[in-house]
């Protein structure tokens, strides 16, 4: 059985989501969302000052990441679609800063993403990925990271144990091991490599929407 969505087309896929996204895991997490965020007391923008960032459950998955920055195209006119949009870069990191610039992208470019995969089939997307675990339940755990309003103890450059407190100099700490950095060649290997994965994501998702005539 192959590994891509064949028999799911881009109209078809589109409806799918739209009714996937209306489920109450995902409805609830827009109004719980907006809610925290016009509670905060310091609020004077769309994003308020008072919020550090979005708090996500341990463990989510990669694929629960992508259904969860997909969604911002199915929630244009709430706030919360931007800054699911801006908090989703820190979630998906280096590992998939990739699949994070395609999704967020565009609707079509996201779409196409999920029908250029080679990790699921049909009856993978559709009996199991869209299912999610316990009914996408795992959504009703993020959460806004507010700001603490508690005062923080003045720091004095002392602390009980440390024998440099207070008395820290350059010279003191401690040198980092040339191990530990990367050369420049490594760093633009990486780069590159990163690139060229940005690259294949992208000619995939060309070649499938071409079936599409699009």
């Amino acid at each position: 059985m192959s590994k891509l969505l064949e028999k799911t087309s881009l109209a078809s896929l589109d409806r799918t989501f739209k009714k996937f996204f209306s489920q109450d895991c995902f409805v609830t997490l827009y109004r719980v969302l907006i809610t925290e965020l016009r509670d905060s007391p310091t609020q004077e923008s769309e994003v308020p000052l008072g919020t550090e960032g979005m708090k996500f459950p341990q463990g989510l998955k990669k694929v629960e990441k992508f259904l969860l920055l997909t969604s911002v195209w199915y929630f244009p006119e709430n706030p919360m679609s931007f800054y699911i949009r801006l908090e989703c870069e820190k979630l998906f990191g280096k590992e998939l800063e990739n699949e994070y610039r395609v999704l967020c992208s565009s609707k079509l470019l996201a779409l196409g993403f999920w029908l250029s995969q080679d990790e699921w089939n049909d009856w993978d997307f559709y009996g199991n990925i869209l299912r999610l675990r316990q009914g996408g339940k795992v959504y009703s755990l993020i959460h806004l990271r507010l700001q603490s309003t508690r005062r923080v103890k003045r720091y004095t450059g002392y602390c009980r144990g440390y024998p440099e407190s207070g008395r820290w100099t350059p010279y003191r700490s401690k040198a980092v091991l040339k191990e530990k950095l990367l050369t420049e060649l490594q760093w633009e290997q990486r780069q590159f490599l990163r690139h060229l994965k940005l690259l294949l994501i992208l000619k995939r998702i060309r070649e499938r929407l071409e079936l599409e005539n699009w």
